[in-house]
């Protein structure tokens, strides 16, 4: 799953690149910080303890002030109770948090320093969250723990902010590792039903993978302030024995429907 949280004047987008294995995040935003916080968050919805370790392969800022990392949050309002490990923009690590909804964030520095690819984790076992970084994957260095009273559904994944309400910035992952229950939709809000039908649904959040021997990745972008999704794929055809296509798509179980325009095809 993937989107802007916060006050965000253009639009982010979040790239799976299948032949390296990569995800690569382009996001505005005013900051991960205060009260409440303006970024880009691709995730993954946990229930109960577990961990997300990543590789953070490039870091294109825009200013010292730009963040990514990795975040575990209860919720996906700006204010949501949360802790975070970031490298900021001169490479410097930190470890922050914000302990009740809409409280100030509080952020513990760390003698560490990078310019080039580093290995990042971050865990909860029960209140408990960890943060650890490491250079190779193997070694592990803990940064710091903290008690942060998250909800038993949180929301953990790879976080950027630009530090700019419309300028970009774009960081790339790789080496992503996922442990403890992952859930495969949005407890709070996979789907919301629209007026006057029991199944008749508006589709928020998909997943979204080629499918079929295809000579090059796709991919898919969500264009939050048009709702539209766009959709890029070099396949041969849907057709015959095998099919070849780029599929966006969503797990549901019983009868449901599914309505979308097709805006425009590009050849």
């Amino acid at each position: 799953f993937a989107r802007d949280i916060g006050e965000i004047g253009k639009t982010g987008s979040t790239q799976y690149l299948e032949a390296s294995r990569a995800f690569k995040i382009e996001s505005a935003g005013l900051d991960i910080w205060g009260t409440e916080d303006s970024f880009r968050f691709v995730y993954l919805p946990l229930q109960g303890d577990g961990s997300l370790t990543v590789r953070l392969r490039e870091f294109n800022a825009l200013n010292s002030w730009s963040k990514t990392g990795l975040m575990i949050r209860s919720g996906l309002e700006p204010e949501s109770e949360n802790a975070a490990l970031l490298l900021n923009g001169d490479g410097d690590l930190s470890f922050q948090y914000r302990e009740f909804f809409g409280s100030d964030t509080n952020q513990a520095s760390v003698p560490f320093a990078t310019t080039g690819p580093v290995f990042l984790k971050i865990s909860r076992t029960g209140m408990l969250i960890s943060a650890y970084s490491s250079f190779d994957g193997d070694n592990w260095s803990l940064i710091r723990e903290r008690k942060v009273a998250l909800s038993e559904v949180a929301y953990i994944g790879m976080a950027l902010s630009s530090s700019s309400k419309n300028r970009i910035a774009t960081a790339s992952f790789d080496r992503v590792e996922s442990t403890g229950e992952i859930l495969n939709y949005l407890p709070s809000k996979t789907a919301e039903a629209a007026p006057d039908s029991d199944n008749l649904f508006e589709i928020n959040d998909l997943h979204a993978r080629d499918i079929g021997n295809v000579s090059q990745s796709g991919s898919i972008q969500y264009f939050e302030e048009k709702g539209q999704y766009l959709l890029e794929a070099t396949t041969d055809d849907i057709w015959g024995e095998e099919d070849q296509l780029r599929y966006a798509y969503i797990q549901a179980s019983g009868n449901l429907e599914i309505i979308a325009r097709v805006n425009s095809i590009e050849r």
